[in-house]
């Protein structure tokens, strides 16, 4: 298969939302502006309806999970395995399957749990000890909230950094909104917050 470039084609100011590319097109090397305007046009929406104060609490839950899967998949190499995957004694949001060869160099081997906090108000220490009860060892932790992390929910995390293998990290309403306006990669912001958390 063979892919073109037209020299000094541009797609500044082209609206791309309706358009459905099929799998064989995501590396073409001039659809690549064209599909990550498309991402970035679900990523704000799903926000937007995330952020949106008239759904009920499992509408609002609902919301934000959609976006967290839509990130992390935005993420070469991750794809999301499970949704409010029941466990033994617990239920956890999203597992994700990890093979980023990036998340891996960064440290960040292992599967993937996320916790979806759309809540008025702080994740609070409570809430960190909860998840990390859920997460198995040798495994990835990250809690993405409409708010932010209290100051005891951030040092309870990086307190538990590493323990068993644990990995663990948070993404705020400020970095969805990173994400959302296209001002930072899902997969850098993962490093970068994973860094944060350890202390570093």
């Amino acid at each position: 298969m063979y892919y073109t470039r037209i020299d000094g084609a541009s797609f500044e100011g082209a609206d791309f939302r309706n358009i459905h590319l099929d799998e064989i097109y995501r590396d073409a090397p001039n659809l690549q502006e064209p599909l990550r305007q498309v991402w970035l046009h679900r990523v704000r929406e799903q926000l937007d309806s995330a952020m949106d104060k008239s759904q009920s609490n499992a509408g609002k839950k609902r919301s934000l999970e959609s976006l967290a899967v839509s990130i992390l998949d935005g993420i070469p190499g991750l794809q999301v395995q499970s949704r409010d995957k029941r466990r033994k004694t617990s239920e956890v949001d999203l597992i994700v399957q990890n093979r980023s060869s990036l998340l891996v160099a960064a440290g960040l081997a292992g599967p993937i749990f996320v916790e979806c906090k759309n809540v008025k108000g702080p994740v609070s220490a409570k809430d960190v000890r909860d998840f990390i009860g859920k997460l198995p060892p040798n495994s990835i932790g990250i809690v993405v909230t409409t708010d932010g992390l209290s100051r005891d929910a951030e040092g309870e995390m990086r307190e538990h950094n590493s323990e068993k293998g644990v990995r663990l990290l948070f993404w705020n309403h400020s970095d969805l909104e990173r994400i959302a306006n296209g001002e930072e990669t899902p997969e850098n912001l993962f490093v970068e917050r994973y860094y944060y958390a350890l202390g570093l």
